[in-house]
């Protein structure tokens, strides 16, 4: 069976600025009003940490956190890896699958590593950046960029 040949219409010419004017007004006439939005976290934070120790001294210094990029995070679960000897960290008891997820996220994440208690900051870091420029809502509320709604839920007694 052979195949016809593609048939152009010649009496129909494109006119391509044509077109884009015509997308560029339909751009324009769909795009909404802009929103009040939360300043985007950056991708490097400082923060500062204080400890008060036992002997009387307190100790306070600034710690700074880096988002993972991808190699980055390859480095942290080799890490992880050299941490659990090469055991599947999954079918560690819960502590130490923290404890070695801390490790392991601050020794890359920070610049200068130092307490594990810090892994909290980390995380929020990078959850703020990946979830960053939220809607303000009133009172400068953020309203969730994601809403789950399970009816029955607000039925029943929580599971407390």
């Amino acid at each position: 069976m052979a195949k016809k040949p593609i048939q152009f219409n010649d009496e129909q010419s494109l006119d391509l600025n044509q077109i884009k004017k015509q997308v560029e007004s339909d751009i324009k006439a769909t795009t909404l009003e802009p929103v009040d939005r939360f300043e985007l976290t950056p991708r490097e934070i400082s923060f500062s940490i204080t400890y008060d120790a036992p002997d009387g001294k307190v100790y306070s210094t600034a710690l700074t956190s880096v988002i993972l990029n991808g190699d980055a995070r390859l480095a942290k679960a080799r890490i992880a890896m050299q941490l659990t000897r090469g055991l599947n960290p999954d079918g560690l008891p819960a502590e130490e699958k923290a404890r070695v997820e801390y490790l392991s996220r601050a020794a890359v994440q920070l610049k200068d590593p130092l307490l594990l208690s810090i892994t909290q900051v980390l995380m929020e870091h990078e959850a703020r950046f990946f979830r960053g420029n939220a809607r303000k809502g009133q009172a400068d509320e953020v309203e969730k960029r994601v809403s789950i709604s399970v009816p029955i839920f607000d039925k029943t007694a929580p599971t407390e």
